[in-house]
Parts: structure tokens; sequence; C-alpha cells
């Protein structure tokens, strides 16, 4: 590729120093033609110039509504552009966590098209539209103590359905739009004031749009060697680059009847010296309305309640409904670690940069004010310590993703050490290089 730019352009770099005009017009048709290229050459820098019929992969997934859920899923090609996944997966890291079974048909809508120009094969990448089915079997009530108050959803969901746009690269991300409904019990108040979700329930649909994406890993099939990529000629691994500016794209939006969320998250990565060692700042700004029972007061659960809960006080709500907002505001600082960084430089395989495999320490600090109709509350501030683990690429010479992966615990003095919850944290950022 570089031979023939040359090639091409070498006439043009000849009349430079008599013509300024054709100098400027020469540059630019080398800038426009890279970014023209730059995400059909996705396939070739990663080895996913091949032909696949089926795929089974290991996904973490998050949407702004739910805790992450680990899910293992098979797809596989049912005409030349359409595929068909099936899925089985757990939400984790909470206290409610419930089984997952999917089923979903995806359209790639311009496959045709680009094999037919011949810049990729038939495979599992690309822009889609799909639509999508969600079940839980096995939904366990949405109501459980939390530190000395109840924790409940307007609705308990145990199916959804939902039309989905995105773009899918293969096995390691996927990340997109979805909008449809949700079906599940819905909490009402007892004669007494108690939240009641269960069978008695009566069955409630909601309609909702949001944001998702995941990442994974997994096996193509038909299984077979893959030949050696130049994977500098299109990540630009020969840039130094010692900043990089971010925006998390993973949990931006989602909204529903009872709940609506919007978050803001930018980052900050610097190289310590020519180390390679990093500092990743973030902040992070998310603002969410909750639509709940108005709570009016509390009784001593010593005379149990309908659940068989005694011993302690419980909250008593009225079935009036009233808006909750949550505005919080995060700081997370990484010092990350990029492995093998020195032996690829001695190698001649990249430049001091920041790309590549990295880990490193993560540690965070979350303050959040909630508002209702009996006015202000303000939160205890919160903090975190706990691990990360990724991959960053620069994409071009200007622009770049980072795909990383956080494990911690918060640090909660009331409650002991194995009972601090669990964060599991997928971040997806785009962003540009200074």
């Amino acid at each position: 590729m570089k031979k023939l730019l040359i090639f091409i352009f070498f006439p043009l770099f000849s009349f430079a120093q008599t013509d300024s005009v054709k100098v400027s017009f020469s540059e630019e048709k080398v800038e426009q033609f890279e970014k023209t290229t730059l995400l059909d050459e996705y396939d070739k820098a990663f080895g996913g110039n091949r032909i696949v019929k089926s795929a089974i992969r290991l996904n973490l997934q998050s949407g702004i509504d739910e805790k992450p859920i680990l899910s293992l899923q098979v797809e596989t090609k049912v005409w030349n552009d359409k595929s068909i996944t099936i899925w089985c997966g757990q939400g984790i890291a909470s206290s409610s966590s419930n089984l997952n079974i999917g089923l979903e048909s995806r359209w790639f809508y311009e496959m045709k098209n680009r094999v037919k120009r011949k810049i990729q094969n038939a495979n599992l990448t690309g822009n889609y539209l799909s639509l999508r089915a969600v079940y839980s079997p096995y939904s366990e009530p949405n109501y459980y103590k939390n530190g000395g108050g109840y924790i409940y959803n307007m609705i308990e969901p145990n199916a959804a359905f939902s039309v989905n746009w995105g773009k899918q690269f293969g096995n390691n991300l996927d990340f997109g739009l979805s909008a449809g409904v949700k079906q599940g019990k819905e909490t009402y108040i007892s004669s007494r004031g108690d939240l009641v979700n269960n069978d008695s329930s009566p069955t409630s649909n909601t309609w909702f749009v949001s944001t998702t994406s995941r990442m994974g890993l997994g096996l193509y099939f038909p299984h077979k060697k893959q030949l050696p990529n130049n994977y500098c000629e299109f990540l630009h691994c020969n840039y130094e680059v010692k900043k990089l500016l971010k925006v998390n794209i993973n949990n931006a939006i989602y909204a529903d009847k009872y709940n609506q969320s919007i978050r803001g998250d930018i980052s900050y990565e610097h190289k310590i010296a020519s180390s390679a060692f990093s500092i990743n700042s973030n902040l992070v700004l998310s603002f969410t309305n909750k639509r709940t029972f108005q709570q009016i007061g509390r009784r001593d659960s010593v005379t149990k309640n309908e659940f068989g809960n005694g011993g302690f006080f419980i909250p008593v709500y009225s079935s009036l409904k009233q808006n909750t907002s949550i505005f919080i505001v995060e700081i997370h600082e990484q010092v990350r670690y990029y492995i093998y960084m020195k032996q690829r430089i001695s190698k001649g395989k990249t430049a001091n940069n920041l790309n590549g495999i990295y880990t490193g320490l993560h540690f965070s600090y979350r303050d959040n004010i909630s508002s209702h109709a009996y006015g202000n509350l303000y939160y205890s501030p919160k903090t975190s310590l706990g691990i990360t683990y990724g991959y960053q690429t620069q994409t071009n010479k200007k622009s770049f993703l980072d795909i990383g992966l956080v494990i911690g615990k918060y640090a909660i003095s009331f409650l002991p050490k194995h009972s601090a919850p669990l964060i599991i944290d997928l971040n997806l950022k785009l962003g540009f290089a200074k």
C-alpha cells in the first residue's frame, strides 16, 4: 500500500518546488484517502478479512438500566447478509441476578454491496438492523433490604422485545441503540403500605430506548489459521502519542416510563515521562429521574409484614407517585501499565505511545444529591478501589478506541468488607490524540 501511494503521488511531489497549488492539492488528497478507507481496512487489520459462517463468544454486556450481564452467545449465518444469535446469560454484581435467554435476528444491510465491491468477505462484521427478544424465566422479587431501606423497581421485567441499530466488529465489539417494550410484574402498595411485587402483581408493559454495548472473546467457524497482518499500517503504531482525550459512549442514554437517565463521561490520559505507565483521569456527570411511590413513614416490623420480615423498621408507602431526581458526580483515577510496551519499542514494532494491552489500579470518588417532593437529600460520598484491564489502540493519527473493564468494591463504613457492593464497569471510549 505504501509503495503504491509513493508511486502514484511521486510525480506530484516532484513539482512541489514550482507549484504550491499542486502541493496543497496533493496533501489534501492523501488525507482524504486515509479517512475514507479507515473503516474499510478494519477487517484486514484485525484478521477479519475471511469468510465466517458462525461464531461462539463469551460476552460482557451492559445497559444503563441494568447490571452487567455475562453471556454465552452462538451466532450463525442464515444468508449472505443475515444471521441468527441465541444466548444464555446471568446478571452479575446484583442482589437480584436473573437468568436471561435471548434470540436475535440480524440483517447486515451493507454487506452485499461491500462484498460485491470486494471491501470485505461475508462475515459477522458491519452495520446491522435487528429484532431481539429476551426472556427471564426465573425472575426474583425486586424488594430487598439494603442499609435500612428498600431498593425497588416499579416494574420487574421478565421479557423484552426491541428493534436495534448498531455496528458489530465480529466477536470483539458491538455497540448501538435499542428501542422496544418490556413486560413484567408491576409493583403496587398493599393495604398496610408495603411494596408488593409477586405473582399477584398486575402485568404491565413499558416502552424504552437505550444505548447498548458489549465486548467479548470467541472463535470463528470454519476455523482456519489466519495470515499475519500489518497492524501498524492501519493503526499507525509509529506515531509518538503522549496525551489522549476520550469520551465514553457506554451507558449514555436510557429512558422508559419510570426511569430516565443520561450520562457524560470524559477522560484525559497522559504518559508518565517515557515509561510504560500512564495516568488516566475521568470526570463523570450523570442525571437520573425515577418515578416511585411516596414514602409516608416507617413502622416497627416486629409485627411481620407480608413477606415474613421482622425485627427492624420498614418504610410505609402511599399509592401516590413522585419523581425523584438524582445528580451524581464521579471522579475516577487510574494508574495504567502497558504490558510489553518496552519490548515492542525495542523491536521497532511501535513508538513510545499509548497503544496496547494495559492493566492497573482504579480509584473512584462518588458524590450525589437526590431531590424529591420533600426536598433535597445529600448522601455521604463513596469511594472505591479496584483493578482495570483493557486494550487501547490508535485507529489513525488523531483517533483511537479504548475498551476497558473495571472490577472493584465500594468502601462503605457501616458494612462488613465482604458485604460491600461489587463494581463491574464496562467502558467503551472514543477520542482524539493531542
